[in-house]
């Protein structure tokens, strides 16, 4: 017998749907698939109800035994057509948990799977999982059990060099002082300690070295001076505005979009509405500015919110993330995300006066609708990155300021 370890934030194991009382419901405005034995499940049903809209809403693709056939959804709502007059799931209510298929089953849950390892989260596409992140200090907070199989699963090891950074990263964000900002900008410079060293397990020492430093000098306030000593440039910011308005423009019509769009359209209002007299730079200051009141009026002084915002994106996406990229510029789109989200929160105080929780939850919720599902946005998203970063992954320090 062998010995899995599973290892998952809090907030996964607080994780409940609240069905109907969720402020965007997952059963619209994106492709839902089925897997082979729920499409012949549902299509065979003895229950009338669901074999007759299994016929009249599954198209069936045959692209996968994972991927058998795809919800054909109401052109009325953009609802499921299984979804009944209570916003839950027929399939669920008539023949039970047990016979949702794997997608409608797992989602909103996320599972890594390494041979001796399990590492689960939740995607933020889901406004409860936003609600949690943001609104329980301890939601990243990182839970182990032990599970006993038969065999080892059929996957590789999770290599030690990208457990321990990310453990690293981890625990520079939970350091009590300094806003997230600072935290970042220590992220960066473990980062730039990391690639000297060839064996990690050689060179555990330095690192333990360099995370202790790099404490101190957030609580003393040295990293916040150095940080503050880095030159603005609105080229950039407003390259990383331009791409992220005009994707997610396209993007208004799924799930999550029309949320996201009216927190864009107060961005660009302020951009070119009612500034004509004003340059950009001008204007992203103001902006900027906002941000200190959204601050002051949503986070404690820990500035926890983001931290668990960034501790959940190493977590969730595995960083330092074995893709052909480097570790800075994996840390780049991280940042860019961050940096618009910051920009919509800001622009929505600066115009209302006011910030809530619920604003935070819905920007972030939205965003990650459109953004966390598709694996050629990301690839998107790097590619324009690349052309406004010039090559230089430390221009994301010029995102911090």
């Amino acid at each position: 017998m062998k010995n899995i370890t599973i290892t998952q934030p809090q907030f996964v194991t607080d994780f409940k749907c609240i069905g109907e009382a969720c402020r965007e419901h997952c059963c619209q405005g994106w492709n839902i698939t089925f897997d082979k034995p729920s499409v012949n499940r549902y299509l065979n049903s003895k229950q009338l109800q669901i074999r007759t809209t299994a016929k009249a809403a599954i198209k069936i693709t045959k692209k996968s035994p994972a991927n058998w056939g795809e919800v054909i959804f109401s052109t009325k709502n953009s609802n499921c057509p299984f979804m009944d007059a209570a916003k839950l799931c027929s399939i669920h209510g008539i023949l039970g948990a047990e016979a949702l298929s794997t997608t409608c089953s797992t989602f909103p849950r996320t599972s890594r799977i390494y041979k001796n390892e399990i590492e689960r989260s939740l995607n933020l596409s889901c406004p409860e999982v936003t609600r949690m992140l943001v609104s329980n200090k301890d939601a990243m907070a990182l839970n182990q059990i032990t599970d006993i199989q038969k065999n080892f699963n059929n996957a590789p090891a999770l290599p030690l060099k990208d457990k321990i950074i990310n453990l690293f990263c981890q625990n520079i964000f939970s350091i009590p002082a300094g806003s997230v900002e600072i935290h970042i900008y220590a992220i960066v410079k473990f980062l730039m300690v990391v690639e000297k060293i060839e064996n990690i397990e050689s060179g555990i020492g330095r690192l333990e070295n360099a995370y202790h430093i790099l404490a101190d000098e957030i609580v003393n306030g040295k990293l916040q001076t150095e940080l503050a000593g880095i030159n603005q440039n609105y080229n950039l910011k407003s390259s990383i505005i331009s791409l992220m308005q005009t994707f997610f423009k396209e993007k208004s019509h799924t799930r999550g979009g029309g949320v996201l769009q009216k927190y864009i359209e107060q961005l660009q209002q302020q951009l070119i509405g009612e500034n004509e007299l004003c340059s950009f730079n001008e204007i992203i200051q103001d902006i900027e500015s906002s941000w200190l009141n959204v601050s002051e009026k949503c986070f404690d002084h820990d500035y926890y919110v983001f931290k668990n915002y960034f501790k959940y994106k190493f977590w969730q996406q595995g960083f330092p993330q074995r893709n052909g990229r480097s570790m800075l510029n994996n840390l780049y789109l991280i940042v860019a995300e961050f940096y618009f989200i910051k920009i919509l929160l800001s622009t929505h105080e600066l115009v209302n006066g006011s910030i809530e929780q619920d604003d935070i939850i819905d920007v972030i919720y939205s965003f990650h609708s459109t953004s966390q599902h598709n694996q050629t946005i990301q690839q998107i998203f790097h590619q324009h990155i690349e052309k406004v970063r010039c090559g230089d992954d430390l221009s994301l320090l010029q995102l911090l300021i």
